[in-house]
């Protein structure tokens, strides 16, 4: 009992009160309600499509895919489980290589025996000595005779169609990676919950956890490359792993569909260790920075990975302020700008009224009644000289001292990045906006909607900074020479998603981070974050004309219901 209450406080101390609050009544509707496992029991592939899948040759010309099997101890009964998932897999072109690091349980090595007596294609070696998780794994890969390598844990399980989707991902997409769903399973094997529905390949996640996990697959030529896992980050070696991987291709495949299942048993290194885990992860995203040449430190932060880039002092930042006039406001407005001194930030105002540039010592650029707003930014940005440009609706009252300036700047300086986005709550906390998903059924939603942003939401999307597929000129951060102009025939915050899909069209990556935050006055922001349902007709009529109305978005799943982007499961059919 003492060591339970010990857990709980640690857990506490690391992820604060909310979050852990958040994570018990989860758990609690998982156990009680069991909404995810009554999902997948629908979704698991049934018998009449693994049928169709045996009987498919095309995908053999795939090649040998290698399941290579770190083993120590491992219970007869989860080997027997895991061994079973393998031969019941639809593509047979496999094998699996287990090495045991010299485990002391007999029952063990009694296993291991009996389970390559079942199969040919299941081969063990017994080792002498037990080189721990990373080592073991490499002796493993140097098992392995084919030409993609499969990453998986001695307690867990494939689906049975789990090498057949890698297989069509191979030949579809000629990758030098793929990483697929997963979920978790209870130790016995007769409840799934906590799926893991993850964004296609982005840097931003990867570097704040690694959500990229299980199940992945590895060509061979880019595992030699990068030199197979290291010791020195056992608990975390699978994200040191990816990040290198990361490094030297961009050839990275996500199958969009729960292909693993995460088999919660209390010996786990990552349930026992947590602390080390972080530690090796923060040293793993230190070294990935040092290599890339992303100069600054990571620091850990309630339990997750924190990332803090060197910014230059000297940059010159235009603030351009969108005034609808609002009295309420706006003296609240301009009262928090004169807390502003870090930045030399020089100031202009959008409004229909001149005066509005005088109270904040600013230029105006003239609003027309009833006119777009898209026009006036446009001429705005045309007219700075700043090296980065941040819009800000008065109606959205950022943190009183401009810290918040320099979290954003960290990444707005990124050549890699168009625009960064701050997270914005209402009066109660809840979230109002974190960046736009799209693909949803009004065409695009802020993500984490209505969610109290202080319990972190879904795998604490919330709390960590990531990709999002667009972002709202509520407020927002732009590195000028990478700004385009906005298309001025727009009039609601769906020009601002067709502004941010044409700039990841040209590569650039959005990101949003909660480290920088503000309140909203949602009657005043709520045509620019599209909380009205549907969207402005015109305006929605023009966005599908250009991108379709099923837009892929490469951050947020199509797994989660099309509703809102909150994050939540569909509903059971």
């Amino acid at each position: 009992m003492a060591s339970l209450v010990r857990r709980a406080a640690s857990y506490v101390y690391r992820n604060g009160f909310w979050y852990t609050g958040r994570r018990c009544i989860e758990k609690v509707k998982d156990r009680c309600m069991k909404p995810y496992d009554k999902l997948w029991r629908q979704l698991e592939p049934k018998p009449e499509e693994l049928a169709k899948q045996r009987q498919d040759k095309t995908v053999e010309a795939a090649g040998l895919i290698s399941v290579v099997i770190p083993v120590y101890n491992t219970r007869p009964a989860l080997l027997e489980a895991l061994a079973d998932s393998l031969m019941q897999q639809t593509y047979s072109n496999w094998e699996a290589c287990l090495y045991d690091g010299a485990s002391t349980e007999s029952a063990t090595k009694e296993a291991l025996d009996a389970v390559s007596a079942k199969d040919s294609r299941i081969r063990v070696v017994h080792g002498e000595i037990n080189e721990g998780i990373s080592g073991n794994t490499n002796l493993a890969i140097d098992m392995a005779k084919g030409a993609w390598i499969a990453l998986c844990d001695h307690d867990d399980l494939l689906t049975a169609d789990a090498l057949y989707q890698v297989a069509k991902t191979i030949l579809k997409d000629q990758p030098d990676m793929i990483f697929t769903d997963e979920d978790k399973v209870n130790e016995n094997g007769t409840w799934y919950y906590e799926p893991n529905y993850k964004p296609d390949y982005c840097p931003d996640d990867l570097r704040s956890g690694n959500y990229i996990c299980h199940l992945t697959v590895i060509r061979r030529e880019l595992m030699q490359k990068v030199g197979g896992l290291r010791k020195g980050f056992d608990g975390s070696q699978d994200h040191d792993l990816m990040l290198r991987c990361a490094e030297a291709t961009d050839k990275i495949a996500h199958i969009p569909q729960v292909l693993y299942h995460w088999r919660t048993v209390g010996a786990s290194v990552s349930h026992q260790h947590i602390d080390k885990c972080l530690d090796a992860a923060k040293r793993a995203v230190q070294e990935h920075m040092d290599r890339t040449g992303l100069k600054g430190h990571v620091t850990i932060e309630r339990g997750f990975l924190r990332l803090h880039y060197d910014t230059e002092q000297s940059r010159q930042i235009e603030l351009i302020v969108i005034d609808n006039g609002d009295p309420k406001t706006w003296p609240d407005f301009v009262d928090r700008l004169k807390g502003w001194h870090t930045h030399p930030v020089h100031r202009m105002v959008i409004s229909p009224w001149k005066e509005s540039a005088k109270d904040i010592d600013g230029d105006w650029i003239p609003w027309p009644d009833g006119g777009s707003v898209y026009p006036c930014i446009n001429k705005a940005v045309a007219q700075s000289r700043a090296d980065v440009v941040v819009i800000l609706h008065a109606g959205v009252m950022m943190e009183r001292d401009d810290q918040w300036l320099d979290e954003m700047l960290m990444y707005a300086q990124r050549d890699d990045v168009a625009a960064v986005t701050p997270l914005l709550v209402d009066r109660g906390g809840y979230t109002t906006h974190a960046g736009f998903a799209v693909g949803m059924d009004h065409l695009a939603s802020s993500c984490g909607i209505n969610k109290l942003a202080i319990t972190g939401g879904w795998h604490n999307m919330l709390g960590i900074v990531h990709n999002v597929a667009a972002v709202s000129i509520a407020c927002v951060m732009i590195r000028r020479d990478h700004f385009i102009p906005f298309d001025e025939a727009y009039s609601s915050g769906l020009g601002a998603v067709d502004w941010s899909l044409h700039l990841a069209k040209d590569g650039f990556l959005h990101v949003y981070t909660p480290f920088a935050k503000g309140k909203v006055d949602d009657k005043q922001c709520c045509n620019w974050l599209l909380l009205h349902k549907p969207a402005n007709d015109q305006d929605a009529a023009r966005y599908t004309a250009a991108w379709g109305d099923n837009v892929h978005d490469l951050s947020y799943s199509r797994n989660f219901s099309r509703r809102q982007a909150d994050y939540s499961l569909p509903k059971l059919k």
